[in-house]
């Protein structure tokens, strides 16, 4: 990796990364984090790429989308079981965003698909304070945060814990699938809608997922859009799903 640019995704399928990825690739253990404090006005983060899928050379976009201010720390599981810490980066040091829509890469350097192909995954948390985690340097600038998915989470319920009063947290995670160069182009995807304002008025069932239309709740993954996700740990996650 350069200043220029960096050997990112390999793969990710931009529906969420538990429901969409195959088997044979690794998932973040998100059961073993320790619960967010509570709070009147939790912070909701939504991930997504600008395409379900990237060719080799292709530069990827992220988009982060906050429904208020928080800090955001951004991870990147490779198809090896390896994971770096994406954002922050010494490109874009500071951790602290506002509310609204972000985009990554930022100025001085380029996220670029590039070999082995695989699937890849994305986990992006907003916090409400700043989490203890090493930058990285101009030379090594994604530094490597785990060399398997529990390594890192391992790693970070230890930030976790390090970090200055009552630690309240949301997270969003999704997949990209990483291919050889193709010379069609691909279909541009629809504008993402705003982030929902509400949870579902549901008890939280692992694997389990709703999403709204108009007033109702509907169970189950719909063709595009937000909706939510019973994660092991216990609470609703907010996925995307694209279409793909």
């Amino acid at each position: 990796m350069s200043s220029a640019s960096h050997r990112l995704f390999v793969s990710f399928s931009l529906v969420l990364a538990v429901v969409t990825v195959p088997a044979a690739a690794q998932s973040f253990p998100l059961g073993l984090l320790p619960p967010s404090a509570p709070s009147s006005d939790p912070v909701r983060i939504g991930v997504w790429t600008d395409a379900s899928s990237y060719a080799f050379g292709e530069n990827v976009v992220i988009h982060l989308r906050l429904s208020g201010p928080a800090h955001v720390y951004l991870f990147d599981l490779q198809p090896d079981g390896r994971v770096l810490l994406l954002y922050p980066n010494p490109y874009s040091p500071n951790s602290f965003l506002p509310r609204g829509e972000h985009i990554l890469p930022g100025a001085g350097y380029r996220l670029v698909a590039s070999p082995p192909a695989g699937i890849e995954e994305l986990l992006a948390f907003a916090t409400n304070v700043p989490v203890p985690l090493p930058v990285g340097t101009i030379n090594d600038p994604f530094p490597l945060v785990g060399n398997d998915p529990g390594d890192a989470i391992a790693q970070l319920v230890s930030a976790f814990r390090s970090a200055h009063g009552s630690l309240a947290w949301s997270l969003a995670w999704t997949a990209v699938q990483i291919t050889e160069p193709h010379y069609e182009t691909p279909p541009q995807p629809p504008p993402i809608p705003p982030l929902p304002d509400h949870e579902p008025p549901y008890p939280v069932r692992p694997g389990g997922s709703w999403h709204s239309a108009g007033a109702q709740w509907v169970a189950g993954i719909p063709v595009f859009g937000w909706y939510w996700y019973g994660g092991l740990d216990g609470r609703w996650h907010l996925c995307l799903a694209t279409g793909t």
